[in-house]
């Protein structure tokens, strides 16, 4: 019997916690080689002294490695997936990699990200994303591990202890909720993000779907989060109401069940969308009934469910108030004995706080939760920067505040030997910020460089006007602001081309107002269009978009929600609309972004093989199956690249002609050339053919050695540094500390760059990151 068998065989969630997949302990190369099969770009496995070593020939065409086990087992009730993960050269492979499990014809996929040397890797369940149809967590029958290219090379990855784990916390992933529906990403975003949050927090954390809490999978959990589950079935609730009859408690957000409603003891009386801008902008909380409560947290939201208690052991222990600070007397949470309700989803503006009202709520009803938040925060203080010991950073930076950090360090272990775990964490994080605030001060400022933001909001920072987001940038050190004004099917100026948002006609004109307050104060206003991009077009516009067949589809024909690169009234409108804002605006530079397709699934409308025919003066037969896998491949996909180079090449040379000083942009994908192929974005050629006066790569991770790995190729792919300015995802839902930020900051300066832009100017960057930079980095 084989070892999977044999685990279904002895384990059960009621036995045990965990179920080990594979220890990946094998007596000879040939045992090893014979459970992982070598695919595409792999070499035949090894032994190791701890587990298996899987070498990786990321050579020539091949562009990843992946290597396959079949198994036989039951996943369903089992929430996280944990192994060991070994990197030998972090120059050679991307430091993101990915775990795939077959289920019938389809599979569950995650990424996850492993530095140099040995990792330990924990992934939610809920993290994994679909590809094709897979028939449930019950019946996975392949296990897959993959590699991708950073450079030409052979490299070594390696695998062990591979299990299975169930978690008493868990974050139910909405999968009730079909594809096709309009809440199916925030479905998906808001798991990812609840997750997240706790993971940071410190939580252990698993993930599961509503599908499997109508199987029975909350038996022997201790709190269930429901982070928008807006499709819960009457099944699924009578499991939810078993688990909490059981003694489990219950945890939700915005759209769930009136039933789950009713267990935490509220009911909901209406819904209100936002009445003017700000008026849901954040949540204070009274402490009476959960005493660990922040005082307050931000949270911008655009509306709310209208919710009351309904028994008197319900009490509303947050309010929402207004951005000028003024209560509105609607409650935003309700707390009970059996759980708590948010009445919107949990967003990630304020993570500090999010995660501490996350701990207090959770801690509320499983006190194990501090203990756990205690470790992580003891081991978060061990690296700042680049050091990995507090010691060494101490004896490096040499500040007056480095000795704070060993008193506050001695307090908190003091505190938590002492089982006083809400004063310990409080105490680790305040050493940590002491520590942050350290190594911030100890950077140098370089003068003459690009300091940028990128501003996914066209109304700046919630709460403040323009002129005061200027000035808060312009006072930080920043030299420039990258506002996003313009998308495929909607404009925040008055446009002669393009959908005009209707909050034009209240607040103004976003452009005038942003150039006004910027220029005010010497910042540069490099002017931000989301390209092609249909996603948040009017209704109207994009049922003519489709009407008309401007809009692209999949190799299936289904329709995607992006505009068609090579349709020439498409080409017209996507620079008419950039070049309206350079005729018409005093910018200082116009900033492509989607500029490229959505990924290989587009585009392959009639209008595309149409005119892909004519420039190759073919007729195709076996469309798209010629130009997807055929011999028509590789002219096709230079076909995707002329078409997204054409519109680059158009409006650069007409925007110089308008306004000769003016600098011409893009934010583009950090995985060169990978994304010449995936989509379409041929991004270094922009640059030596003068079309670019600097590209930003997206180089989004929180790994400073995935960062450099990065600009390295990019340097090679431009030829010269000084036309990168580095993307740094400050504020993602990953969020990086100051000192991430600063550390690869300072990667980019070392390799050459001029400069750097941060995403995304929000409340967490204005009053988080930028004072903790201006201590030195851009002092």
């Amino acid at each position: 019997m084989s070892l999977v068998l044999l685990c279904l065989c002895v384990f059960s969630i009621q036995s045990s916690p965990s179920l080990v997949i594979d220890p990946c302990k094998f007596a000879s190369a040939s045992e090893a080689r014979s459970k992982w099969v070598a695919g595409d770009g792999a070499l035949p496995a090894d032994v190791s002294g701890h587990g298996i070593q899987l070498k990786c020939n990321l050579t020539g065409e091949h562009q990843r490695a992946y290597w396959d086990q079949e198994v036989s087992v039951d996943l369903s009730r089992y929430d996280r997936i944990k192994f060991s993960f070994f990197v030998e050269d972090a120059n050679k492979v991307s430091s993101t990699f990915n775990m795939y499990f077959q289920s019938g014809t389809g599979w569950y996929t995650t990424g996850f990200t492993a530095e140099q040397g040995w990792n330990q890797i924990d992934i939610p369940r809920s993290q994994f994303g679909t590809e094709g149809k897979p028939e449930g967590w019950k019946h996975i029958s392949r296990l897959r591990l993959g590699a991708w290219k950073s450079i030409e090379g052979v490299s070594n990855i390696g695998v062990a202890d591979i299990e299975a784990i169930s978690s008493e916390i868990v974050v139910i992933q909405g999968d009730r909720t079909p594809v096709t529906s309009l809440e199916y990403g925030t479905v998906l975003a808001q798991s990812d993000l609840t997750t997240k949050l706790l993971t940071d927090a410190g939580m252990s954390v698993g993930g599961m779907a509503d599908s499997d809490v109508e199987d029975g999978a909350l038996i022997g959990r201790k709190v269930a989060i429901f982070p928008h589950n807006p499709d819960m079935t009457e099944l699924e609730m009578d499991q939810v109401e078993k688990f909490v009859r059981s003694g489990g408690k219950v945890l939700g957000f915005y759209g769930v069940h009136p039933r789950l409603l009713k267990l935490i003891g509220v009911e909901l009386t209406s819904w209100q969308t936002q009445k003017f801008p700000g008026q849901f902008a954040s949540i204070h909380f009274t402490k009476s009934y959960v005493p660990e409560l922040p005082n307050s947290v931000q949270q911008a939201s655009w509306n709310s469910n209208i919710v009351r208690p309904i028994r008197p052991s319900a009490e509303v222990v947050g309010q929402w108030f207004d951005s000028k600070g003024h209560p509105l007397g609607i409650p935003a949470v309700v707390a009970s004995e059996n759980g708590a309700y948010m009445s919107h989803v949990l967003l990630g503006d304020d993570p500090d706080g999010k995660m501490q009202m996350m701990l207090a709520l959770v801690g509320h009803f499983d006190t194990n939760v501090w203990q756990q938040a205690c470790s992580r925060a003891a081991r978060d203080l061990q690296v700042v920067g680049e050091f990995k010991s507090m010691k060494s950073a101490v004896l490096n930076l040499g500040s007056a505040l480095t000795s704070q950090v060993v008193a506050q360090e001695a307090k908190a272990r003091t505190a938590e030997s002492q089982r006083q775990y809400s004063k310990a964490l409080s105490l680790y994080q305040s050493a940590k910020s002491s520590l942050v605030r350290a190594y911030c001060m100890a950077q140098v400022s370089k003068p003459k460089e690009m300091r940028a933001v990128w501003c996914h909001s066209a109304f700046g920072v919630a709460g403040k006007s323009w002129a005061e987001v200027s000035q808060e940038l312009a006072g930080n050190g920043f030299t420039s602001i990258f506002p996003n004004m313009l998308w495929g099917g909607r404009a925040y100026y008055p446009s002669k081309f393009l959908p005009m948002d209707e909050s034009v006609a209240k607040e103004g004109d976003q452009i005038k107002k942003c150039v006004e307050a910027a220029h005010h104060v010497g910042l540069q206003v490099h002017v931000w269009k989301v390209n092609w991009n249909l996603i948040n077009a009017p209704v109207e516009f994009l049922a003519q978009m489709r009407a008309a067949n401007r809009t692209q589809k999949d190799p299936n024909g289904k329709d995607l929600d992006w505009l068609c690169p090579s349709n020439t009234l498409n080409f017209e409108l996507e620079r008419n609309s950039m070049l309206e804002v350079v005729t018409n605006y005093p910018i200082d530079g116009i900033h492509f972004d989607y500029i490229r397709y959505p990924g290989s699934e587009g585009c392959y409308c009639e209008g595309c093989r149409k005119r892909f025919e004519d420039e190759n003066s073919i007729r195709i037969v076996r469309w798209p199956q010629d130009v997807l896998t055929g011999p028509l491949k590789v002219k096709f996909l230079q076909f995707r690249r002329s078409n997204i180079s054409l519109l680059v090449r158009a409006v650069s040379a007409e925007a110089r002609k308008i306004r000769p000083l003016i600098k011409v942009s893009a934010a583009v994908f950090a995985d060169w050339p990978l994304c010449r192929d995936s989509v379409g974005q041929d991004w270094a050629s922009w640059v030596k053919s003068g079309y670019m006066d600097f590209v930003c790569p997206m180089d989004y991770t929180v790994s400073a050695t995935q960062y450099e790995q990065w600009m390295k190729i990019q340097n090679e792919a431009v030829g010269e540094s000084k036309y990168l300015r580095p993307g740094v995802g400050a504020t993602l839902t990953n969020k990086m500390t100051a000192d991430q930020i600063a550390l690869q900051i300072k990667l980019g300066r070392n390799h050459g760059s001029s400069g750097f832009i941060l995403f995304n100017l929000d409340s967490t960057m204005l009053n988080s990151v930028l004072p903790n930079l201006h201590l030195g980095i851009t002092k």
